[in-house]
């Protein structure tokens, strides 16, 4: 099973000055991630910003993944902007897409047949929890899974943001596990009563364990605000303890 590393767009945020996703394209293939992930609501809506990505990408030879910050199911519904997010990810020639849950009703399966004629082979969907609990319910994901797998569907399982849900990571991992494909890597710390995302090897969870737990992953994301240094070391570290 190959192993493959992949950086989101968040490791270089800067509270001071907003992120221009195309410019670490390069940055991040010289850090030496085989693919970048480009999140939706860091782009300024234009398809010239689209485009330009693609271009470097393609001039690098590089891969690209579109993270969108929305739900595949709104009010128990498909998302009426799914299409535009599918056109967004072809126009930045992104071969995954990755979308939170939402509300989704195990016992309405219309969506069945509306998301088999969308995935036509050229792309893979992966959904995320994230920190909003009627989002990302433990329950409704593993239903959604259970129906979704046979049309692709896999699940990208982020260790840290189960901190802000209602069941705790390793019980999540322990459900999830023959699901998930994807891990998304990074770390909490609780400064007070806040909980603060962190990288890798700096904050409170065994994320090693939590490695274990998913045996069958093998994308990895790394999406923490770190210094190129602190992105290489850990990249260094979860390529041996994966190897």
């Amino acid at each position: 099973m190959t192993n493959h590393f992949i950086v989101n767009t968040a490791a270089f945020q800067n509270k001071k000055t907003a992120v221009e996703q195309v410019k670490y394209v390069k940055v991040a293939q010289n850090l030496g991630f085989e693919a970048i992930e480009i999140r939706s609501e860091l782009l300024n809506g234009s398809k010239q910003e689209l485009q330009d990505i693609a271009q470097i990408a393609k001039t690098n030879k590089y891969k690209v993944y579109y993270s969108v910050g929305d739900v595949l199911f709104n009010k128990q519904q498909l998302n009426s902007k799914l299409s535009v997010y599918l056109e967004q990810m072809h126009e930045l020639g992104a071969t995954h897409l990755k979308m939170n849950l939402g509300e989704f009703n195990p016992t309405n399966d219309g969506w069945y047949q509306e998301l088999k004629g969308i995935l036509d082979g050229s792309f893979k969907l992966y959904i995320e929890d994230n920190q909003t609990p009627i989002e990302s319910d433990l329950y409704q994901t593993k239903a959604f899974l259970e129906q979704g797998s046979s049309l692709g569907i896999k699940y990208c399982f982020d260790i840290a943001n189960w901190s802000w849900l209602a069941a705790d990571v390793y019980t999540a991992a322990k459900a999830l596990a023959d699901f998930t494909e994807y891990i998304h890597l990074k770390n909490i710390r609780t400064i007070g009563n806040q909980k603060v995302v962190t990288s890798l090897t700096t904050g409170e969870l065994n994320w090693r364990e939590i490695l274990a737990m998913l045996p069958q992953a093998n994308y990895f994301g790394f999406e923490y605000a770190a210094k190129s240094e602190q992105l290489e070391s850990d990249l260094q570290l979860v390529k041996q303890l994966t190897s």
